[in-house]
């Protein structure tokens, strides 16, 4: 599969990817403020969209981007 993430949806991923890993950090540390489950499944949920975001962003291949068509990588178009 060639490139097809860059340039600002990239930089869009990074941002979104960090934010949703500080929220995970964040339920994690809350302690007993959300009640454990809610904790648990907020801190696994919003980890798994991090790492989701993050890998794409640095791997520059994004699975749905493919199946919808869009290409924002300049340098797979050379």
């Amino acid at each position: 599969m060639e490139p097809n993430v860059g340039g600002f949806d990239r930089t869009v991923r990074i941002g979104l990817g960090l934010a949703f890993l500080s929220i995970a950090i964040a339920a994690v540390a809350s302690g007993s403020t959300l009640g454990e489950p809610t904790r648990t499944t907020l801190a696994a949920g919003t980890s798994l969209v991090a790492a989701a975001l993050l890998a794409s962003a640095i791997l520059q291949r994004c699975p749905v981007n493919r199946l919808l068509g869009i290409d924002t990588c300049e340098t797979a178009r050379r």
